[in-house]
């Protein structure tokens, strides 16, 4: 295709779109460039300054997810992304969920869509939204509130790597991967390197798992390494059907079966069980411990305030103010209005950081306490960890995720505050060792109720400019208690018939 033909095509596109992506939770926002020229992007809200993103190659295409949190009285907030001096405006909806939360099904085809439907409608899940593998998010972000994510092996192994990490993340921050291992497809060390799961070759299902799964023509032996944390969850004929093992705040639970062969019963029941809330511990030690918000400064600065007394001290001096006072300093009175009440354009006052070692690095969830020196609508850069928005106060606030770095895009007042909680992932986990200080909070069904916490002594990166160093910063690693497996639960085989 010619540059000529190749621009004329990119310009009929449009150049720029946008997309509900994965759970629905996010819009998928993609820029193109029809010129040949590398050109530079920038994004955040619609008035204000913009944040960096990089630059873009000419006849390219860049995507970013945006998330936006805002007060029920906001229906939707105006981003834009900018391609050197021109502007492209998008609308990005709230993250709303009042109709459920959806399973999300990776699957090119659409085979068994009606028993999936009914197994999950049973789990209380009524909404199911299928992507097909090359529309996959690559950011954990667009999937972290789908309770459940489901695959037959073939499809996820054609995800791509960025593909995957973003499964494995958002499994990691809460989430149920759902894998059906029977039509093979998967390489044979995968599931033991990542969850200490072994695939076996193929066998007939006897009595029992065919009364379990009817449907089924052959089942994948499945196993457990030693020392790997996986145990089975239901088992028949001397096979395990289901087998489950922890990752992170979530879990994976790998079905011996084809996707297609799966209905209603007792290992669909066990496939789309709903386990304890694993964040609650982490939330409440964050809500319980994070100084208060502070109130709102004064919109004007120390200058503003030295013209005002500079004014009255004159009045106080003469009844009647010399006129060449008033005409000197009534202007720089005005001036100093017009400027920030002081300190840093953007501060960072407290951060707190609870890290979760995973395979690859280590899930982070926190919250950072910032206060703005300027007013108005800002874009605040957050770096390149990848990252989902949990909560903003007390505005709301968007999160926009690109391929080179974040944003946070918020409304405030000069000198109010905001507190921002995240999720994130870093790529190198805390040291093992050190003395535990504190603990996450006790009591409920979560495994990581009181589970102890050890200080983080190296830098903990922390999605914020590199100028913005929290004054306050609290760190700590969560030392995961190993799960006690429950015994499996084992199918009987059905009463033989009578003659």
């Amino acid at each position: 295709m010619t540059p000529i033909a190749a621009a004329l095509l990119l310009a009929a596109a449009g150049p720029l779109e946008s997309v509900a992506a994965g759970d629905g939770g996010s819009t998928r926002v993609t820029v193109t460039n029809a010129s040949v020229h590398t050109l530079p992007v920038a994004a955040g809200a619609a008035e204000g300054r913009l944040a960096p993103f990089g630059e873009l190659g000419g006849y390219g295409s860049a995507s970013f997810l945006a998330q936006c949190l805002l007060p029920d009285d906001e229906a939707a907030r105006a981003l834009v992304v900018a391609l050197d001096r021109q502007r492209f405006s998008v609308t990005i909806p709230p993250i709303d969920f009042r109709e459920g939360l959806p399973a999300v099904w990776i699957g090119d085809e659409a085979r068994g869509a009606a028993t999936l439907g009914a197994a999950l409608e049973a789990a209380g899940i009524r909404r199911v939204l299928r992507h097909p593998v090359a529309e996959m998010p690559r950011s954990f972000s667009a999937l972290r509130f789908a309770p459940f994510l489901v695959a037959a092996a073939p499809d996820f192994a054609r995800l791509d790597a960025r593909q995957r990490s973003a499964v494995e993340q958002a499994v990691a921050a809460g989430g149920t991967l759902v894998l059906a291992t029977g039509e093979g497809g998967l390489e044979p060390d995968l599931l033991r390197r990542w969850l200490g799961v072994t695939l076996g070759g193929i066998e007939h299902p006897g009595p029992a798992a065919r009364a379990a799964v009817p449907r089924a023509v052959t089942l994948r032996q499945l196993g457990r390494t030693p020392e790997g944390p996986a145990a089975p969850l239901v088992e028949a004929d001397g096979l395990a059907l289901v087998i489950e093992s922890p990752f992170g705040l979530g879990r994976v639970r790998i079905l011996a079966h084809a996707l297609d062969e799966l209905e209603p019963g007792p290992v669909a029941e066990a496939a789309f069980a709903t386990g304890p809330d694993e964040r609650g511990p982490l939330l409440s030690w964050l809500q319980a411990g994070a100084p208060p918000l502070g109130g709102g400064r004064s919109p004007f600065g120390a200058a503003a305030w030295g013209c005002l007394g500079a004014l009255v001290a004159l009045g106080l001096v003469s009844r009647r103010m010399p006129r060449f006072a008033a005409a000197g300093t009534l202007p720089l009175l005005g001036a100093a209005l017009a400027l920030p009440p002081g300190g840093e354009p953007l501060e960072a006052e407290a951060a707190r950081a609870l890290l979760l070692p995973v395979a690859e690095g280590a899930l982070v969830f926190g919250s950072v306490d910032l206060r703005f020196g300027r007013g108005g609508a800002q874009a605040v850069a957050a770096g390149p960890m990848p990252l989902a928005l949990e909560e903003a106060a007390p505005g709301g606030a968007c999160l926009l995720a690109g391929e080179t770095g974040a944003a946070f895009i918020l409304d405030a007042e000069a000198g109010s505050a905001a507190r921002i909680d995240y999720l994130g992932f870093v790529p190198d986990a805390p040291p093992a060792g050190g003395v535990p200080t504190t603990a996450l909070p006790a009591g409920g069904d979560a495994t990581l109720a009181g589970a102890p916490l050890v200080p983080v002594a190296v830098p903990v990166p922390l999605p914020l400019p590199d100028e913005a160093v929290p004054v306050r910063l609290e760190a700590f690693r969560i030392d995961v208690p190993r799960r006690v497996p429950a015994p499996p639960r084992v199918l009987p085989a059905p009463p033989a018939d009578l003659p």
